[in-house]
């Protein structure tokens, strides 16, 4: 896996876990909702800014983004990405 820059992106602080050891009080996990035009803006900014990412992406729960899936196909287009 080749990339230029390493990114950590916390993509929402929504879980559906409960962890005892979790230090995000449950009162701020909420989903911020980014869809349709701005997820769009959020692919188009990573794939503008020229270098290739090794996005790590993780929250909350990742995989609870309504339109994870969707990232992550546009994302990888270009950009490398693990989930965590």
């Amino acid at each position: 896996m080749e990339y230029d820059v390493l990114a950590n992106w916390e993509i929402n602080k929504l879980c559906n876990f409960r962890c005892k050891y979790c230090f995000n009080p449950d009162e701020i996990k909420q989903n911020p909702e980014f869809r349709g035009h701005e997820l769009t803006k959020i692919i188009d900014g990573f794939n503008n800014l020229g270098p290739v990412f090794l996005i790590h992406m993780s929250g909350g729960e990742p995989f609870l983004h309504p339109d994870f899936v969707e990232l992550c196909t546009g994302l990888t287009k270009k950009h490398c990405i693990s989930i965590n």
